[in-house]
């Protein structure tokens, strides 16, 4: 089953804004849990799954690596198999404001955020999605 990106509500069957509690309903339990530096909770589900960070018991962001299982899809796009060039391109016609910050190519307006895509590094290759409470979410 490919993970469909809902752009700025969530993934697939996750929300922004699901308490963890809810979450785990929807996916299980998480292989382990972390707290960031800047004090997130943060769900890890494996390499071939997700990542999730919450902020005050709420989803705020979906980490995914290239080896997640089953695919990453936004509308028929594959962002994991397609060639990099070509992602970045499609995001960009959705979202032509796109911002680089710290090695990230954001795209406010949908929520989604890329790492070595542009240029192509695939040991550093990551997608971050995101919600309407993310910092990055302002444009």
């Amino acid at each position: 089953m490919a993970w469909q990106i809902t752009p700025r509500a969530g993934l697939s069957d996750l929300r922004f804004g699901m308490s963890r509690e809810d979450v785990e309903a929807v996916i299980g339990l998480p292989g382990s849990v972390k707290t960031t530096r800047s004090g997130r909770t943060r769900l890890e589900y494996g390499h071939t799954s997700l990542a999730l960070v919450f902020v005050d018991d709420a989803l705020v962001e979906i980490n995914l690596l290239p080896e997640i299982s089953g695919g990453l899809v936004l509308d028929g796009l594959d962002l994991m198999t397609s060639k990099e060039r070509d992602v970045v391109a499609a995001l960009r016609k959705r979202d032509d404001a796109a911002k680089e910050r710290n090695g990230f190519l954001i795209f406010s307006r949908l929520g989604i955020a890329l790492s070595g895509f542009e240029p192509p590094e695939a040991d550093q290759k990551a997608v971050t999605v995101f919600g309407p409470n993310h910092p990055w979410s302002t444009p």
